[in-house]
């Protein structure tokens, strides 16, 4: 029943989308609503501590013990809706700038993730899920069975990884901050280097980390020059609009792609 609703979303982005915004700001307002309950009743309690070591300091003079304890009620109350505007100031915060680090546009990022899914499926990966960010960001999750016997080895996976990193074309741009770059970079060599010495613990022929890296964008970008750009256009058009794309759906997107790669290897 789920995979038939999923099926028929597939074919609606639309509705997808709908569907997730929906869900979102429900699960939003109940976040904000919970955090904001709670920095009220924080606020609250501050100015009962504070009204507590007031009467430490000294008896306050008062007229009425009704006079008192309006006074104290309305410090309380002023207390508790003190924390409920900083809890919603800062759970807000929190929900409209998901990524703090993520500085490209939504059309970039769509581009960025598509060319790394399509680079994925190419390698070898059985399972592809896109999906944007509500407000910011996004992620792409790829996966494919592990065999343990005559499977690839932790290195040649650790290769592909690499070769879907470099799949971004993001990363050859001039436009972002020095944070987003260098984060990247950061991932990218780090992978490169567990390679190098995967490779030698394997003993394997090993490479330098800056040999590694060449290798592994050039397989990229030989695997996105073969791919045709309606595909890509497709992709990017129905991930705009849905907001995600799951595995079935993308599988579907890509065929094109496979019979054609199927056709050719025939001819030969």
């Amino acid at each position: 029943m789920i995979d038939r609703i999923q099926t028929w979303l597939d074919i609606h982005p639309r509705t997808r989308f709908t569907g997730r915004i929906t869900a979102a700001s429900l699960a939003a307002l109940l976040y904000v609503g919970l955090f904001t309950v709670g920095f009220a009743i924080l606020g609250a309690v501050a100015a009962g501590v504070l009204i507590l070591v007031v009467n430490l300091a000294g008896a306050i003079p008062f007229t009425s013990i009704d006079a008192v304890w309006g006074s104290w009620a309305g410090f309380l109350w002023l207390g508790a809706i003190a924390g409920a505007i900083a809890g919603l100031i800062r759970t807000l915060m929190r929900v409209v700038r998901t990524d703090p680090s993520e500085h490209r546009n939504r059309t970039v990022i769509i581009r960025d993730l598509v060319a790394q899914a399509i680079v994925a499926h190419r390698i070898g990966a059985e399972s592809v899920d896109l999906r944007l960010g509500l407000l910011d960001g996004g992620g792409l999750h790829w996966s494919r069975s592990i065999s343990l016997v005559g499977g690839l080895s932790a290195s040649d996976q650790a290769f592909d990884l690499l070769t879907v990193q470099l799949a971004n074309p993001s990363l050859t741009a001039t436009d972002f901050l020095d944070d987003q770059r260098r984060t990247w970079f950061e991932v990218i060599s780090r992978t490169a280097e567990e390679i190098v010495i995967r490779r030698a613990a394997e003993g394997s022929a090993t490479a330098d980390a800056a040999a590694i890296i060449t290798s592994a964008a050039q397989r990229a970008r030989t695997i996105l020059d073969e791919t045709d750009d309606l595909v890509m256009t497709a992709i990017r058009a129905e991930l705009r609009t849905a907001g995600s794309i799951r595995n079935r759906r993308f599988q579907t997107l890509m065929r094109p792609v496979v019979e054609e790669r199927v056709e050719a290897e025939a001819l030969f």
